[in-house]
C-alpha cells in the first residue's frame, strides 16, 4: 500500500512540472479533465481531478464524476477528487455525503482533504460535524487541525 503511494505521488509530481514537460492536466477542458477521472489508472485520475482543482467553482460540471472517484477510488486519487470539491466550494454541496463518509477512510491523507473540503461547505455541512467530532481524536496531527478547522467553518 505504502509503495503503491510513493508511485502515485511520484506520477503525479512528475506530471506537475518536475520532469521537464507540461502536466498532463495543462491546457484541457473541463470536459478533458473530467474524462480523465474514468481512466483506470489512479494516477490519471488524481490528474484530472487536480486540473479540476485548479479550475475551482468552474468545474462544478464535474461534481457527479468527482464524487464518483472519491467513492471508489485509489486513495491518491480520492485526496485530489476531495481537494477538487472543495475548491469548487458550495456548488459541490451534492459532495457532503461522500466527504463525510471519506472521512472513515483507512488513508490519513483523505480524510485530512475531505475534512478540508468539507470546511468549504460552511454551514451547509452540518450533517458531517459528528464525523468530524470523531476525528479530533485522530492520532494524525494533520486530520485532527482540518477537522477543527472544518468543525469552526461547518457550525
Amino acid at each position: 500500500m505504502l509503495l503503491r503511494r510513493i508511485i502515485a505521488v511520484v506520477l503525479l509530481a512528475a506530471g506537475t512540472g518536475c520532469g521537464g514537460g507540461a502536466a498532463p492536466y495543462e491546457g484541457k477542458s473541463d470536459k478533458e479533465l473530467e474524462a480523465m477521472l474514468a481512466d483506470p489508472s489512479p494516477a490519471v485520475q488524481a490528474q484530472g481531478a487536480h486540473g479540476l482543482a485548479l479550475k475551482g467553482p468552474e468545474a462544478r460540471s464535474a461534481v457527479p464524476a468527482l464524487i464518483g472517484v472519491l467513492q471508489k477510488g485509489e486513495p491518491v486519487a480520492q485526496e485530489q477528487a476531495a481537494l477538487a470539491l472543495g475548491k469548487i466550494g458550495t456548488e459541490a454541496r451534492d459532495a457532503i455525503p461522500a466527504l463525510t463518509e471519506a472521512l472513515k477512510s483507512s488513508a490519513w491523507t483523505v480524510q485530512r482533504q475531505a475534512a478540508l473540503a468539507l470546511a468549504a461547505q460552511g454551514a451547509q455541512a452540518k450533517s458531517a460535524v459528528p464525523a468530524l467530532e470523531k476525528l479530533r481524536a485522530s492520532p494524525n496531527r494533520p486530520v485532527r487541525e482540518a477537522a477543527a478547522e472544518a468543525l469552526k467553518k461547518v457550525r
